[in-house]
């Protein structure tokens, strides 16, 4: 199967290269091939469906190993951007609104984009909308 042969390449990589950077890499291939079959093998993870991770909506961003198999990682579930997001409603509010006023503001996957959005809607009035964003 193609997601055993990826994985058994990577850790070949990881356990034959000298040079530390491509074992890295290879050690997170290991890690996203290995979340590919162990999805596969429980069912959380449907190969070749719109929504190949279960219970999980189709504009979600998924995390993705080589040629499109889906991990089950969620890539807007990762820390750091909980960690954005939760400074966006706390204390860091007027820091996030002034970085989208200056085009500071980055997003890596769209859903990272829904507060800024919101916050910059309730700046402008749009109090429903927002709400409705989120």
């Amino acid at each position: 199967m193609y997601s055993h042969a990826q994985l058994a390449r990577a850790i070949e990589t990881w356990s034959t290269h000298p040079d530390p950077a491509v074992k890295a890499s290879a050690a997170e291939r290991i890690r996203k091939w290995t979340s590919v079959i162990l999805g596969m093998e429980d069912g959380s993870i449907t190969v070749g469906s719109r929504t190949p991770v279960a219970d999980t909506p189709a504009w979600v961003t998924l995390e993705v190993a080589h040629g499109g198999f889906a991990t089950g990682r969620l890539l807007a579930a990762h820390d750091e951007a909980a960690d954005r997001n939760e400074q966006a409603l706390g204390a860091g509010r007027e820091a996030l609104i002034a970085r989208l006023h200056t085009g500071a503001y980055r997003v890596d996957v769209p859903e990272q984009g829904a507060i800024p959005v919101a916050l910059r809607l309730l700046e402008l009035g749009h109090t429903e909308a927002a709400l409705d964003l989120l």
